[in-house]
């Protein structure tokens, strides 16, 4: 019998870009599958219709909640399914066909591993790459090199609680990954595109960009157990050095 995965995508006034979202998943190689959208409190006319809309394809179903945030709307999709493998994905992002299937094929065989990540094409207004990282737990408290949209066991998500629902301003998915790593929850590296990331004004990632100091200093103070000192590790600084 085939393992049931639940695809999450919150979504907040985001009808632009959903559909997109949804039927790149519904394209997908793996079919045993539900998509799972959390409308987060949407108050802009068109997504509250396009969201209606939406709802009437296979597979898809559509949860509101007040706005609480990305957090808490990625946590909301995971307490509504009994999928035991879970892809989180952003109202304004796409996954290739083949990233289920491949992500399920790898945790099935491996149990050392808890969830799976890929590289990353931008699109929209950047064209590009991000080479995303090997996991490295060492490497990850200081940068985080994993995208938001991962393939991950449920059970990790439920051994640490899920995602922070205090943090509203972004690195949501970095405090994270950081939770995983200290319960020896670890990921999966596919070096494949598999993931696209579209880059737009007005995006979450660029305000994250903007309150980096105040969210790095959160984070290190929730887990000052592994900051144990605030100086800059050597490889960073030789990495910085090369560019």
């Amino acid at each position: 019998m085939k393992k049931k995965v639940a695809v999450v995508i919150p979504c907040y006034n985001y009808g632009e870009y959903i559909e997109e979202a949804v039927d790149s998943c519904l394209a997908s190689t793996y079919e045993e599958l539900e998509i799972i959208v959390v409308d987060d409190g949407s108050t802009d006319s068109y997504t509250i219709e396009k969201l209606k809309q939406i709802a009437e394809k296979p597979k898809t179903k559509i949860y509101r909640q007040e706005n609480r945030g990305l957090s808490a709307a990625r946590n909301f999709g995971f307490r509504n399914t009994d999928a035991e493998y879970v892809l989180t994905l952003d109202a304004d992002d796409k996954i290739e066909p083949t990233f289920i299937e491949k992500a399920l094929w790898i945790l099935e065989r491996y149990d050392n591993y808890s969830y799976v990540y890929s590289l990353v094409q931008l699109f929209g207004e950047q064209q590009k790459v991000w080479e995303t990282l090997p996991y490295n737990f060492s490497y990850l408290k200081y940068r985080n090199t994993i995208p938001a949209t991962i393939f991950i066991k449920y059970s990790a998500w439920e051994t640490i609680g899920g995602y922070d629902e205090e943090m509203l301003n972004g690195y949501e998915d970095w405090e994270f990954i950081i939770r995983l790593g200290k319960n020896n929850l670890i990921g999966f590296h596919i070096n494949e595109i598999l993931f696209f990331y579209r880059k737009h004004h007005g995006s979450m990632l660029g305000d994250s960009k903007n309150k980096h100091s105040a969210l790095v200093k959160y984070i290190r103070k929730k887990h000052s157990d592994i900051y144990k000192c605030y100086s800059f590790p050597t490889f960073l600084f030789l990495e910085y050095q090369r560019r």
